[in-house]
């Protein structure tokens, strides 16, 4: 007899339930467990799907999976098996299965705590026995207990899904679970870029005053050819503007009299913003084309070459003092200028800089810099298989020791059966860069702060305030807005906005939104904070990264896992059970309609007394009315005042002749026939022979108001007695026999 010996050892330090009393057995007997299993085989322990259908559609409540386990055989192990199908019908009876795909450890040990079960979704992918499963691998206490509680409640519906994006591997039929994934278009979907886009591009229908507000970059999809030839425009609008604001703000070092570039471009980025703003005023119309001596790349050039090589331009020539002041208020007015038609420009800055990103990926990866939109399509021209957003780069952001930082805020929408609520946590952190700031840098270890880039790239000459691992938790970063002055920007200002934004974004998008009941979804947004401490929203990410990659996440990651279940479970039960740092900043109020066939129905039988009806029930004799049609004067009417048909006015209609006025006076009718005689009429009329086939037509050609028009009207019944068709009226006759 051959013996298995499995030592089943458990880490100390796990986290996991390690109750002492709960082991299993070390001995396992392989052939007394083949002729066991060949035993159950015979006797079907487990029921079939078809079977279970049957007591679902019966409405029979969902029971566990009982095993008669020929493992575990002596006293002790099933007391265990007791213990664990007690558990499981607890759960099964209280609605607390569920299933999470990934690791969030954290919200496994949060459910199993307040009585869950965990039904494994490879438990139900998998063939073989739970026998198989727990002597073909080596596991300990913990895993074995949870396949045997997995495998008896394997018939019954999950309750709680908590599953990545865009997997479809759960069905949750005759349950309406927690699931962590709302359902939007995708055209509207704010965790993806080109969704949040598109909501941007309609935010202004969408604003409520003093509660909502967006500060996000101007941005274009290039795969839209509208939007790349107006991203063409707009870089350079913002290129003529971003020099005048140079020039502006260094008028007096700009200008030397031996300097390479001629003062014409200073001259032609005035003439080119005057026109601009007067199309932002609606009084323009059309563009002047360049100069011929200048071209739009030479004038990039020259401004690329004032701003990043710092060279002079030479001073006009016969310019006096008095000329190059006007000259220097004649910029300072068209600085105001853009500054008012364009209020972004205020993080736009000097250089220019446009960020490129494919829509398709995530954390950083793809992401590149650009000054010079040639090198930006060359670039996109040569990566055709993804599709791509460019963004207006924030060129003036507040700084932490001369480094670049985002800000990770986690928020939470929650749908219920009335309402959308919509949850902010209160704690956040702080994401460095590696290297400190510099425009004329635009390698993406100095512009991306994203963890899964900053991790390939050592950290760089900075001040030894920032810390090794790049990320700072709030308190952190708010200790550092007090050594500057400035502790009340955050509590007053920054977050106050942080929220503002997510509320509109969220709001925004709800017309495109199923709106299922129990559905939520954490979603992680990324916001810069402007050099005026206004935060800017740059994306928002469906799958929020929660891994423990550094000692900042491993400190805030553990507490929102936590209190989305609080959120999410506790607060459905209890409306007074606390939250956690989560709060609640906007509630938003749905009209669901009741499907019609789970409305009350009020089963009441009212009796009335029958009472006969007031006017004989109407039928349609139409070749006896026809018969009586009769020819009073000039004038055809439809004599049909029996007490079943009301008379009705005929109209024969003469495109030749005016229309006849419903005038009785007879002299009037004679003069108005007196003119239509003098009219040419020759109408053609069809109707259907009685001697031949129904698919052959004659021509008859009558005059109207003619003896030949009497006998027409009084041959009809011989000519439709071939025809079993009924007529309502008059007008469907003349239809049928194609009289206009």
């Amino acid at each position: 007899m051959t013996v298995y010996n499995n030592e089943l050892d458990i880490d100390s330090s796990d986290e996991r339930d390690t109750e002492s009393d709960l082991e299993l057995p070390n001995i396992i007997d392989i052939e007394g467990y083949s002729l066991a299993r060949q035993k159950m085989e015979r006797k079907r322990l487990f029921r079939s799907k078809k079977q279970r259908s049957k007591e679902h559609k019966e409405g029979k409540k969902p029971q566990i999976d009982f095993i008669k386990n020929p493992i575990f055989t002596d006293d002790k192990n099933c007391e265990i098996f007791k213990e664990l199908e007690t558990r499981a019908r607890e759960a099964v009876n209280n609605k607390k299965i569920f299933t999470i795909i990934g690791g969030y450890d954290i919200i496994r040990q949060s459910l199993i705590e307040r009585g869950w079960i965990e039904k494994l979704l490879d438990i139900e992918a998998n063939k073989c026995t739970v026998n198989e499963k727990l002597i073909s691998e080596t596991v300990c206490d913990y895993d074995a207990r949870r396949i045997v509680l997995s495998h008896l409640v394997k018939s019954s519906p999950t309750y709680f899904i908590w599953q990545p994006k865009h997997f479809d591997g759960i069905s949750y039929k005759g349950s309406n679970p927690y699931r962590n994934r709302i359902n939007r278009m995708r055209t509207f979907d704010y965790t993806v870029k080109e969704g949040l886009h598109n909501i941007t591009e309609n935010i202004q229908w969408h604003i409520i005053e003093d509660l909502t507000e967006l500060n996000y970059p101007r941005s274009y999809l290039l795969m839209d050819p509208y939007q790349r030839e107006y991203f063409q425009q707009e870089f350079r609008r913002s290129l003529i503007a971003s020099f005048i604001l140079f020039v502006n703000d260094n008028f007096d070092n700009v200008f030397s009299d031996s300097a390479p570039i001629s003062s014409e471009v200073v001259f032609i980025s005035l003439s080119r913003m005057e026109k601009y703003i007067k199309i932002k005023q609606d009084l323009y119309i059309g563009f002047d084309k360049l100069p011929h001596s200048v071209t739009f790349t030479e004038l990039m050039k020259d401004v690329h070459q004032v701003i990043y090589q710092e060279k002079k331009i030479k001073f006009p020539e016969f310019y006096d003092e008095v000329s190059m002041v006007k000259l220097k208020t004649n910029i300072q007015l068209m600085a105001t200028d853009i500054n008012i038609y364009w209020p972004e420009s205020k993080y736009d800055g000097h250089y220019n800089i446009w960020i490129l990103k494919p829509i398709n990926r995530s954390r950083g990866f793809g992401v590149l810099l650009f000054k010079e939109i040639e090198k930006l399509f060359e670039h996109v021209l040569k990566h055709t298989e993804n599709k791509y957003i460019v963004q207006k780069y924030v060129e003036r952001p507040l700084l932490v020791h001369n480094t670049k930082f985002d800000i990770r805020q986690y928020f939470l929408t929650v749908v219920t059966k009335n309402s959308v609520n919509i949850w902010c946590y209160k704690d956040c952190y702080i994401k460095f860069s590696s290297q400190e700031f510099s425009l004329k840098n635009l390698h993406e270890s100095v512009h991306l702060t994203n963890n899964s880039i900053q991790r390939f790239y050592a950290n760089g000459e900075r001040n030894d305030g920032l810390p090794e691992h790049n990320m700072w938790l709030l308190k952190e970063f708010q200790r550092y807005l007090r050594s500057i002055g400035k502790q009340n920007e955050w509590p007053n200002k920054i977050y106050p906005q942080i929220k503002k934004n997510l509320l509109a974004i969220v709001l925004a998008s709800l017309e495109d939104t199923d709106l299922e009941e129990n559905t939520f979804e954490l979603n992680g947004a990324d916001l810069m904070i402007g050099n005026d401490f206004q935060p800017i929203l740059l994306e928002i990410n469906g799958n929020p990264d929660l891994s423990y990659t550094t000692k900042t996440t491993r400190d805030i990651c553990p507490r929102v896992m936590e209190d989305v279940v609080k959120v999410v479970i506790d607060l459905a039960n209890d409306p007074f059970s606390p939250t956690g740092e989560f709060e609640l900043i906007y509630e938003c109020q749905i009209a669901r309609l009741t499907p019609p066939h789970t409305q009350k129905i009020q089963l009441n039988v009212d009796g009335k007394k029958i009472m006969p009806p007031l006017h004989a029930p109407r039928q349609f004799f139409p070749l006896k009315n026809i018969t009586e049609l009769v020819i009073q004067g000039e004038k055809m009417l439809n004599p049909l005042k029996t007490k079943y048909c009301r008379p009705q006015l005929l109209k024969i209609h003469n495109k030749g002749a005016n229309e006849a006025d419903d005038d009785d006076d007879e002299e009037g009718s004679k003069q108005k026939n007196s003119k239509k005689s003098k009219k040419l009429f020759k109408p053609t009329k069809l109707y259907r022979s009685p001697h031949k086939s129904r698919n052959i037509f004659q021509k008859v050609v009558v005059k109207p108001y003619s003896n030949d028009f009497v006998s027409y009207v009084k041959k009809l019944p011989t000519i439709l007695q071939s025809t079993n068709r009924r007529f309502i009226n008059l007008n469907d006759l003349m239809r049928y026999l194609k009289v206009e």
